[in-house]
């Protein structure tokens, strides 16, 4: 699914992702984060990676584990259109306050303006931060309560 992505936005013209960094390895790599998967009638539609701490996109909270991180969402583009991405960011929601965290919090490319738009009919805009050169970070966030 996320090299699927990658190679999309490649197609589309703003670069992202390196759909060759996609692998089941380097997925699991990530051992701050919990993979889900998304499944529409059985088949795998969507897929984002959950962290309880992101010290890089989020160094200066109070209380850094206040929170749930939503990473590299992703849906296929079969599924794209039809309300997959939304309902996987309710079921995160639900899931933090379970958990009894305060927000949902997600980043992406500040210069990616159809896609900050998409997330800000979800989430709050927070800010925009620059982390690297030449990279600017939207963030974002929803309060779900305690």
């Amino acid at each position: 699914i996320l090299r699927e992505a990658a190679q999309w936005m490649i197609d589309s013209g703003y670069a992202n992702w390196d759909a060759a960094a996609f692998s089941a390895g380097t997925v699991r790599q990530s051992a701050d984060a919990v993979v889900y998967l998304a499944l529409v009638d059985g088949e795998a539609a969507g897929t984002l990676q959950l962290m309880e701490h992101d010290p890089f996109y989020w160094p200066n909270l109070a209380d850094p584990y206040d929170a749930l991180f939503v990473h590299k969402l992703a849906v296929r583009r079969r599924f794209a259109g039809q309300g997959v991405a939304y309902k996987m960011l309710d079921c995160v929601c639900a899931l933090a306050q379970e958990q009894g965290k305060a927000f949902v919090r997600l980043e992406c490319r500040g210069d990616r303006p159809k896609l900050r738009v998409f997330y800000g009919r979800y989430f709050d805009f927070v800010d925009e931060i620059s982390l690297k050169p030449d990279y600017n970070t939207a963030r974002f966030k929803i309060a779900v309560g305690r």
